[in-house]
């Protein structure tokens, strides 16, 4: 969610599921603070910084660790820098720790849409189960799919405007891969989740607008559902935590596989 984003909870267009999310987000407490203000609130491999939240803080509506305590056994590592996987681990009531992969996407093998994001995720996870080793890992990654086309995050604003653009008056797909690694046998457990989702006719005014904000720079298709494109999408035909980037009914079955309980 960008810095200063605020929720509109009075606009009644809003799909169900996402006006029950903005609800859970508002109550959970949307501008949660993360440990040392102003500070980065996530690292890359071998970054001496803390990603770790400070206790008496939510995410979610879950209590978070000092990052000055010691890291508990139980506690997973989520291989993302995204706000949103942070938010939706979090109301699984798993303890967790966020540790940036840095990996290059490019050289991907895959090219359908649920092997791919699989694919990615678990370079994610590997990548950070090389400086936390032996821990529980979740990396995740996800992608957009219109006509067999894959629409990564933009590389520009027009870009971006050109993705919006194919995505109105269409429904198109939103795959998320999760992949959990246990670092202490290598073994990884694998899913990935899809959800359609249709756009209304969306003017060329109103996508440049949104653009502008700069949120649609930072998201698979160059839109953000659960932020400023919400009013643009007017059907969801699968679970809405897959769009927003982390399933969690899904990311629940993986953490179960290496003995980890999750809630929500």
């Amino acid at each position: 969610m960008p810095r200063g984003f605020r929720v509109d909870l009075r606009n009644e267009q809003l799909p169900g599921g996402l006006a029950y999310y903005h609800r859970s987000r508002a109550r959970a407490g949307e501008n949660a603070m993360l440990a040392g203000s102003g500070e980065r609130s996530a690292r890359r491999c071998g970054n001496p910084l803390s990603a770790r939240l400070r206790r008496g803080t939510t995410l979610g509506g879950v209590e978070t660790e000092s990052p000055k305590s010691p890291v508990h056994a139980g506690e997973i590592v989520l291989a993302s820098g995204s706000p949103r996987r942070r938010d939706l681990l979090g109301r699984l009531g798993v303890p967790f720790e966020v540790v940036v992969s840095g990996v290059d996407e490019s050289g991907a093998v895959a090219t359908e849409a649920s092997a791919l994001v699989i694919e990615l995720a678990e370079r994610k996870a590997r990548a950070v189960a090389a400086c936390r080793p032996g821990r529980i890992i979740l990396g995740s990654d996800t992608v957009v799919e219109l006509d067999g086309r894959i629409l990564g995050k933009p590389a520009s604003p027009a870009d971006a405007r050109a993705m919006l653009r194919d995505l109105r008056r269409r429904t198109h797909r939103v795959a998320t891969g999760v992949v959990v690694l246990d670092g202490s046998t290598g073994a990884a457990h694998r899913g990935a989740a899809t959800t359609a989702v249709t756009m209304r006719d969306v003017a060329d005014a109103e996508l440049a607008a949104y653009v502008a904000t700069g949120e649609p720079m930072d998201a698979a298709g160059a839109y953000a559902i659960q932020g400023g494109a919400a009013g643009f999408v007017t059907r969801i035909d699968g679970d809405l935590d897959t769009v927003i980037g982390l399933p969690t009914a899904l990311v629940r079955t993986l953490l179960a596989a290496v003995g980890v309980p999750a809630g929500g």
